[in-house]
């Protein structure tokens, strides 16, 4: 494959990726053919304001030299305004394995070291000053309500049971006075009921069906 064309198929994919990432990334390619490498294409120079023709990097020398391998790792670099940005570069070889290019991607971080500060800012808040771990919104089901546990009792020393076995005809009455003090909107009423009175949920529900039919 021509050289030439193998770099021009380089700035088609670095255009590509800068208009994908529009406008956090800068691509640059290189070229190194010569003794003088320069910069072939740069898209989205915003970040480094450098144009086609300027000399390359001082990175970009040490690897025309041979200290810096083709790929290196994700680094950190600084903008020309002062942006921080996360640099990596991908030299570019023939089929000779003679380098021919580099391309290089820079990312600006400072948008995304913007939104950690809005992130930051919004989850920085203290605790409530007068309730310990929060506030009690609803019952949990499956969770004892004291209140409707105490109407219980009420009821069942009102119909002179306790103590005893309680019947279905007092369950079906008490589970009656329970539904006319609107215990039954609250959550996990019918779970605290049926423990109460030592029933299913299921027999709740059946006598709240008889009464509602009768």
């Amino acid at each position: 494959m021509d050289d030439l064309f193998l770099l021009q198929h380089y700035c088609s994919v670095g255009e590509a990726i800068a208009k994908l990432f529009d406008p956090l990334i800068e691509v640059a390619i290189m070229d190194h053919r010569s003794d003088k490498p320069y910069v072939m294409a740069i898209y989205n120079n915003i970040l480094t304001g450098r144009i086609p023709g300027d000399p390359i990097s001082d990175l970009g020398k040490l690897r025309q030299e041979g200290f810096v391998p083709d790929k290196t790792d994700p680094y950190r670099n600084t903008g020309i305004n002062g942006q921080i940005l996360k640099s990596v570069s991908l030299g570019i070889r023939n089929q000779a394995n003679k380098l021919i290019g580099v391309i290089g991607f820079h990312f600006n971080m400072d948008t995304f070291r913007q939104m950690g500060s809005v992130i930051s800012t919004l989850m920085n808040f203290g605790s409530n000053p007068f309730v310990t771990g929060g506030e009690t919104w609803a019952p949990k089901t499956g969770v004892p309500n004291e209140e409707i546990l105490q109407f219980i009792d009420h009821c069942i020393l009102k119909r002179d049971l306790d103590g005893k076995k309680i019947k279905a005809k007092d369950k079906q009455w008490i589970i009656k006075e329970v539904k006319k003090a609107g215990f039954f909107n609250r959550r996990g009423s019918i779970v605290s009921v049926a423990e109460k009175l030592q029933t299913t949920r299921q027999m709740v529900y059946r006598y709240l069906k008889n009464i509602s039919e009768s």
